[in-house]
């Protein structure tokens, strides 16, 4: 059992809730042909929560527990709801943990490997100088859709267009051992129609005992999180 316990300051709110629903996608495959990451697998997990005092707000949790040594996420591609538009969201990071260098919108604006298309992109430093996003760590966000309703269930929805498998989530993965290699990985969900893994019912909202932060008026907050790891 591996515990993470952080404490986040925002400057502005935060209260604790529990979760009323979540989406969790395991990225487990590597996708285009390059380099598997040497961890065991999800090599990165993607979760969204429901933020209850908003339900225009949803919470979106990156760890990459299960990434080794050098290895890093260099950037993180998300799909949206097509009846949704991704210039609509506000995209808040959590100040505590590895920080994105740039967070891009657009509908079906962004290629992972040059292959399917996603609706949203979180950039990540990739130089030796900065903070990586690295093993065992977790980066943060708050989705706000400024038009309407969010839910966990308007990221469940496949990359536009990809010739090599369908996938909920993607990453880049970079300085895998041995030689400093790079991969792709994404998951499914367990989606039909998804990639070679999984192929499973797809993802539906599931009951999460975790607690988690909620943004409001207020200056900081602590935050544990358990993680368990096979």
């Amino acid at each position: 059992m591996r515990r993470k316990s952080w404490i986040l300051s925002m400057g502005i709110a935060a209260l604790f809730a529990p979760l009323s629903q979540a989406l969790v996608i395991d990225l487990d495959y590597e996708f285009s042909g390059g380099t598997d990451p040497a961890g065991s697998t999800p090599w990165l997990t993607a979760t969204f929560e429901q933020y209850l005092l908003d339900p225009n707000s949803i919470v979106l949790t990156l760890d990459a527990f299960n990434l080794v040594g050098t290895e890093y996420i260099m950037d993180v591609y998300l799909n949206l709801d097509p009846t949704l538009n991704p210039l609509d969201l506000t995209i808040t990071q959590d100040p505590v943990g590895p920080q994105a260098t740039a967070i891009s919108r657009g509908v079906n604006a962004f290629k992972a490997d040059g292959d399917g298309y996603y609706d949203v992109k979180f950039d990540f430093v990739q130089s030796g100088s900065g903070d990586r996003f690295g093993s065992g760590e977790t980066a943060q966000f708050l989705i706000t859709n400024t038009t309407g309703a969010l839910s966990p269930d308007d990221f469940a929805f496949f990359d536009f267009g990809g010739s090599k498998g369908n996938w909920v989530v993607a990453a880049h993965v970079g300085s895998i051992d041995p030689g400093g290699k790079s991969g792709w990985i994404a998951g499914d969900g367990g989606m039909p129609g998804g990639g070679p893994l999984d192929p499973g019912p797809g993802p539906s909202p599931v009951p999460e005992p975790t607690t988690l932060l909620l943004f409001g008026m207020g200056t900081s907050i602590l935050i544990s999180r358990k993680k368990s790891l096979l």
